[in-house]
Protein backbone atom coordinates (compact mmCIF):
# COMPACT_ATOMS: atom_id res chain seq x y z
CA UNK A 1 0.00 0.00 0.00
CA UNK A 2 2.87 2.29 0.84
CA UNK A 3 4.92 1.57 -2.44
CA UNK A 4 1.38 2.57 -4.39
CA UNK A 5 1.43 5.63 -2.34
CA UNK A 6 4.62 6.49 -3.29
CA UNK A 7 4.23 5.65 -6.71
CA UNK A 8 1.55 7.93 -7.17
CA UNK A 9 3.21 10.97 -5.11
CA UNK A 10 6.14 10.41 -7.86
CA UNK A 11 3.83 10.47 -10.77
CA UNK A 12 2.05 13.32 -9.59
CA UNK A 13 5.12 15.58 -8.96
CA UNK A 14 6.70 14.33 -12.10
CA UNK A 15 3.40 15.32 -14.21
CA UNK A 16 3.86 18.81 -12.23
CA UNK A 17 7.54 19.22 -13.14
CA UNK A 18 6.75 18.40 -17.34
CA UNK A 19 6.53 21.55 -19.81
CA UNK A 20 3.94 23.03 -21.50
CA UNK A 21 5.07 20.95 -24.41
CA UNK A 22 3.88 17.47 -22.99
CA UNK A 23 0.31 17.72 -23.81
CA UNK A 24 -1.67 14.33 -24.23
CA UNK A 25 -1.74 13.19 -27.62
CA UNK A 26 -5.72 14.18 -27.99
CA UNK A 27 -4.56 17.65 -26.87
CA UNK A 28 -1.64 17.50 -30.02
CA UNK A 29 -4.05 16.17 -32.65
CA UNK A 30 -6.52 18.81 -32.34
CA UNK A 31 -4.11 21.17 -33.19
CA UNK A 32 -4.22 19.42 -36.76
CA UNK A 33 -6.15 22.14 -38.80
CA UNK A 34 -4.94 25.60 -36.62
CA UNK A 35 -2.41 27.71 -37.84
CA UNK A 36 1.31 27.76 -37.20
CA UNK A 37 0.84 31.00 -35.04
CA UNK A 38 -1.53 28.94 -32.86
CA UNK A 39 2.02 26.48 -32.66
CA UNK A 40 3.59 28.68 -31.58
CA UNK A 41 1.19 30.62 -29.22
CA UNK A 42 0.36 27.49 -27.17
CA UNK A 43 4.06 26.25 -27.20
CA UNK A 44 6.65 29.04 -27.63
CA UNK A 45 9.16 28.39 -30.79
CA UNK A 46 10.00 25.54 -31.53
CA UNK A 47 13.59 24.31 -30.72
CA UNK A 48 14.35 23.36 -34.02
CA UNK A 49 12.10 24.72 -37.56
CA UNK A 50 13.36 23.46 -40.95
CA UNK A 51 11.59 22.66 -44.74
CA UNK A 52 11.23 19.81 -46.82
CA UNK A 53 9.63 19.18 -49.98
CA UNK A 54 7.81 22.52 -49.65
CA UNK A 55 6.25 21.53 -45.99
CA UNK A 56 8.01 23.29 -42.85
CA UNK A 57 8.62 21.19 -39.46
CA UNK A 58 8.66 22.76 -36.02
CA UNK A 59 10.44 20.32 -33.74
CA UNK A 60 9.72 20.75 -30.02
CA UNK A 61 12.22 18.98 -27.98
CA UNK A 62 11.84 18.43 -24.25
CA UNK A 63 14.36 16.88 -21.95
CA UNK A 64 13.71 15.89 -17.98
CA UNK A 65 14.81 13.34 -15.47
CA UNK A 66 12.37 10.64 -14.21
CA UNK A 67 12.90 9.39 -10.77
CA UNK A 68 13.10 5.76 -10.01
CA UNK A 69 12.11 5.85 -5.69
CA UNK A 70 13.95 3.32 -3.61
CA UNK A 71 13.02 0.35 -2.54
CA UNK A 72 13.57 -2.65 -0.56
CA UNK A 73 11.92 -6.04 -1.24
CA UNK A 74 12.23 -9.37 0.68
CA UNK A 75 11.75 -12.28 -0.91
CA UNK A 76 11.94 -15.87 0.40
CA UNK A 77 14.26 -15.27 3.57
CA UNK A 78 12.86 -12.45 6.27
CA UNK A 79 16.20 -12.15 7.20
CA UNK A 80 17.60 -11.12 3.62
CA UNK A 81 16.07 -7.98 2.42
CA UNK A 82 17.23 -6.61 -1.46
CA UNK A 83 17.64 -2.96 -1.65
CA UNK A 84 17.48 -1.06 -4.68
CA UNK A 85 18.86 2.55 -4.72
CA UNK A 86 16.57 5.47 -6.44
CA UNK A 87 17.55 6.66 -9.62
CA UNK A 88 17.40 9.20 -12.14
CA UNK A 89 16.70 8.28 -15.71
CA UNK A 90 17.02 10.80 -18.53
CA UNK A 91 14.06 11.24 -21.21
CA UNK A 92 13.40 12.77 -24.46
CA UNK A 93 10.50 13.70 -25.85
CA UNK A 94 10.42 14.97 -29.24
CA UNK A 95 7.02 16.90 -30.84
CA UNK A 96 7.10 17.55 -34.71
CA UNK A 97 4.48 19.48 -36.15
CA UNK A 98 4.05 19.19 -40.58
CA UNK A 99 2.66 22.66 -41.41
CA UNK A 100 1.59 23.53 -44.72
CA UNK A 101 0.80 26.73 -45.93
CA UNK A 102 0.76 27.95 -42.99
CA UNK A 103 -1.86 25.13 -41.27
CA UNK A 104 -0.98 21.98 -39.23
CA UNK A 105 -1.64 19.02 -41.57
CA UNK A 106 0.30 16.13 -39.12
CA UNK A 107 1.69 15.65 -35.39
CA UNK A 108 3.99 13.22 -34.67
CA UNK A 109 5.55 12.18 -31.23
CA UNK A 110 8.47 10.30 -30.54
CA UNK A 111 10.08 8.61 -26.63
CA UNK A 112 8.50 9.26 -23.70
CA UNK A 113 5.99 12.29 -24.18
CA UNK A 114 3.75 12.72 -20.32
Amino acid sequence: MKKSILVIICLILSACTASKLQFDQVSLQAMVGKTQTDVVRKLGQPNERYTQDGTTYFVYTTQYENYTPATSETYFNPSETVSIEGDYTPVTCTTIFAIDKSVVQRVHTNGVCL
